[in-house]
């Protein structure tokens, strides 16, 4: 909670330099904000939860997409696990995007290309576990990178 403050803190000054009529149509919200009314998300979400528990294959790549993306230190495997946790919390919005007060968003910007954002993007294209693929909501959205 501490930190989303800080992040939302430092977003609000960014937002503060534009000019007001585009702040009026920014809004700042948690995952929360929105996960709770988007029924394809929480869906999305239990179908990658399942397979993560359910399919080894799966949870290898995961675990495996983490700890090439996060390379600042070690962790151990119970660490790893919690990591993978946030990697499945935010699956759906990275593979089809979000509904949010009736507007849909389908452009995911990400800071940098990663093994986490590579395993999501070779999924949606059925070049890793298309099985997976198969199970999930047709709707895929586009990622654009910030370099």
């Amino acid at each position: 909670m501490r930190r989303w403050v800080i992040i939302k803190k430092n977003i609000s000054k960014v937002i503060e330099t534009l000019p007001k009529k585009v702040q009026t149509k920014i809004q700042i919200i948690r995952r929360e904000e929105y996960f709770e009314k988007d029924v394809l998300a929480q869906e999305t979400q239990n179908i990658i939860y399942r397979e993560f528990k359910e399919n080894t294959n799966f949870r290898r790549n995961v675990i495996e997409a983490v700890k090439l993306s996060v390379t600042d230190r070690k962790f151990n495997e119970n660490e790893y696990l919690t990591l993978s946790k946030y990697v499945l919390d935010e699956f759906s919005l990275v593979y089809h995007g979000t509904i949010f007060d009736k507007n849909f968003y389908g452009l995911y910007i990400y800071p940098q290309r990663d093994k986490v954002l590579e395993l999501i993007e070779n999924i949606k294209e059925r070049k890793t576990l298309p099985q997976i693929t198969d199970k999930l909501n047709k709707q895929k959205i586009a990622v654009a990178l910030i370099q």
